[in-house]
């Protein structure tokens, strides 16, 4: 629960600096690239949504975007579980739609 409460003071203090610049900050959690047919870090996901939610961050949680597919062809390698090309790609789209979609359209000028 220590960790969590430093990421979430993290969370906010990053935010206030963006918002101070007349930015707009966003949260977007990409999944661990194992097991996304039997994902086993749910509770982290549900967590960090919490986060998102109490600080008033708009929030993007790829996990459903890449549930049910084929982790090995979407990271590196066994030993890297970041994303690789066809792996960003997939998160790429998916970015573009909420930013156009949830984030830009709260953006006043």
């Amino acid at each position: 629960d220590a960790a969590w409460q430093r990421l979430e003071r993290s969370v906010k203090a990053t935010a206030e600096v963006v918002h101070a610049d007349g930015a707009v900050y966003a949260l977007v959690l990409f999944p661990w690239l194992v097991r996304l047919n039997d994902y086993p870090l749910d509770d982290v996901h549900v967590r960090m949504e919490g986060v998102a939610r109490r600080l008033g961050v708009p929030y993007l949680d790829l996990l459903p975007t890449f549930a049910g597919r084929d982790a090995e062809k979407l990271r590196v390698s066994l030993a890297n579980e970041h994303p690789n090309v066809d792996g960003h790609h997939l998160a790429a789209r998916r970015i573009a739609e909420f930013l156009r979609t949830e984030v830009l359209p709260s953006v006043r000028h």
